[in-house]
């Protein structure tokens, strides 16, 4: 098996199911609604939805960062405010994150193992690096959701 192909592999573990510290992204935000995806029980703590933005923002770089473009991720979008507080609204943003992720794993499809070897431009790590800190990136906030439901 080619790495990458263990790397997309690993990906949608972390966005659907399978992986192994636990449930993934989307079994986490399965049984969210808008109300509790944008409340903030704490001023200091991102959103559940802050974090799904969040989550779409970094997948993007990745897929930027793989096809050898630079990554640029100002403030407004690494941390964005969720717009209209309605049902429809977060399913989009949920469905935005699910749409990046398949963008990402079409590039990955196309993508040769030695590419994982090369350095980001503009940064001081190799795609392998970039795209094992999207995966990371993904379970790390998964975490932070689980904890955001139970508060």
């Amino acid at each position: 098996m080619r790495e990458i192909d263990r790397i997309r592999r690993q990906l949608r573990n972390a966005l659907e199911a399978n992986a192994w510290h636990g449930p993934s992204l989307l079994e986490n935000l399965s049984d969210v609604a808008a109300d509790e995806a944008r409340a903030r029980p704490n001023p200091e703590v991102h959103s559940i939805w802050e974090l799904v933005l969040h989550i779409t923002a970094w997948v993007r770089a990745g897929i930027s960062g793989t096809t050898g473009k630079r990554i640029d991720v100002p403030d407004d979008v690494d941390w964005p405010q969720p717009g209209e507080n309605s049902r429809a609204a977060w399913e989009d943003a949920i469905q935005d994150m699910k749409e990046a992720h398949r963008e990402l794993d079409e590039v990955l499809s196309r993508t040769k193992d030695e590419r994982l070897d090369e350095m980001v431009v503009g940064r001081d790590y190799t795609v392998n690096k970039l795209l094992h800190g999207v995966i990371q990136h993904d379970l790390y906030h998964a975490g932070q959701i689980a904890i955001l439901k139970k508060v």
